[in-house]
């Protein structure tokens, strides 16, 4: 991480490696070493850049995720009301049905009754 802040931040970044390779044959014995080093420095101000355009990317991207959870929220909600609606005018429905049965059968009972008291 610190070396990807440094080459970020133009303090450069040094890499070395070294092959070692051996071999013998009968009595020869043959050593052969390959060293390489690496130095990278990116300038401060194209870091400084490039880290900016990252962040501003970010931010867009952030500021997209928000606008579409904000819709999406208000979508839901208004799938979520509008189902909430439609169960209570089910309830209602139901309810002034039940109403209605009971005094259709509150009255035939009542006929019923004085049916009998008139016998």
């Amino acid at each position: 991480m610190s070396s990807l802040l440094n080459s970020l931040i133009g303090h450069g970044d040094h890499a070395e490696s070294k092959t070692v390779h051996r071999i013998q044959y009968e009595d020869v014995k043959v050593k052969s070493v390959v060293s390489s080093q690496i130095q990278t420095k990116s300038p401060v101000h194209q870091s400084q850049t490039k880290i900016h355009d990252l962040m501003s990317k970010l931010g867009s991207t952030h500021t997209q995720i928000d606008e579409f959870a904000c819709k999406r929220t208000n979508e839901i909600s208004e799938s979520v009301k509008t189902k909430i609606e439609q169960i209570v005018q089910s309830i209602l429905t139901q309810q002034q049905e039940l109403l209605v049965n009971a005094e259709k059968e509150s009255q035939q009972i009542e006929q019923d009754y004085k049916l009998k008291l008139m016998e």
